[in-house]
């Protein structure tokens, strides 16, 4: 029988919470008026591998200052920024 891990127990919660708090930020967002759908679901999916790999470094240590996943944390960050500018003009 396995011991009981307090972390895994604590990384579980903690992603059902994140998941929960994202799906409904995302319906929250899509009833707000002038908002486009494609738009606002083509920025909740790209942050998804964000914080993932936030998520990543907080409960298991993965390095994330790696240059491949800073250049790829820059591009998300770029293309949600692009995404959420050409919403608002």
């Amino acid at each position: 029988m396995r011991e009981f891990n307090l972390l895994a127990v604590m990384a579980l919660i903690g992603s059902g919470l994140v998941g929960f708090g994202g799906v409904y930020t995302f319906y929250r967002v899509i009833q707000m008026p002038g908002v486009q759908v494609a738009k606002s679901y083509a920025i909740s999916l790209a942050i998804c591998p964000l914080v993932t790999a936030i998520l990543a470094y907080i409960f298991y240590g993965e390095q994330i200052l790696k240059p491949i996943k800073i250049i790829g944390i820059i591009l998300l960050m770029g293309g949600i920024y692009l995404l959420s500018y050409q919403s608002q003009h």
